[in-house]
């Protein structure tokens, strides 16, 4: 892709920030509902290609493609499991980071509601353990036309990060 595509240079900046965000973690990231590109998880691995990295969405033929894909890489520790956000298969705290791009939107479509997402996302990240949502999309020309203020809400809810107390 080339620096000339918006699109490209705000995915680009904001896979730095995320991998920024995570690269002390050293336990497991899960990337839910990352559909077909893998969502944050291929920034993971190609930021650290022994991350531990768990890529996930509920569509079973999708992960089965994407655990065939890993096995055949340098990217061992990596891996692809179907399940939903709202009932994760993992054990209390024992999670690093929980990450999706894009993917929660489809919970709507799905079984279970955003507040059983959060609710399961809490219960399996461990004391130290990062959430990470970003879930908007702004134009430059929408966001030359915001105030301030509005820039700033924005960011807040674009890039939510959410540390376990």
């Amino acid at each position: 892709m080339s620096d000339k595509n918006n699109e490209y240079l705000s995915s680009k900046v904001t896979f730095n920030k995320v991998v920024e965000l995570t690269k002390n973690k050293n336990g497991y990231i899960v990337e839910v509902y990352s559909g077909p590109t893998g969502g944050f998880g291929t920034a993971y691995l190609v930021s650290n290609p022994n991350a531990k990295v768990i890529i996930s969405d509920i569509s079973p033929y999708l992960m089965n493609t994407w655990f065939k894909m890993l096995q055949k890489t340098e990217y061992k520790n990596a891996t692809a499991m179907a399940f939903s956000i709202c009932n994760m298969p993992f054990d209390d705290s024992s999670i690093d980071v929980i990450s999706s791009r894009h993917g929660l939107i489809n919970i709507q479509y799905n079984t279970g509601n955003y507040r059983d997402a959060l609710n399961e996302c809490y219960r399996v990240l461990n004391v130290d353990g990062l959430l990470i949502i970003n879930e908007l999309q702004v134009t430059k020309k929408c966001l030359e036309e915001l105030s301030e203020n509005q820039i700033i809400i924005l960011i807040v809810i674009s890039l939510i990060t959410i540390i376990k107390p």
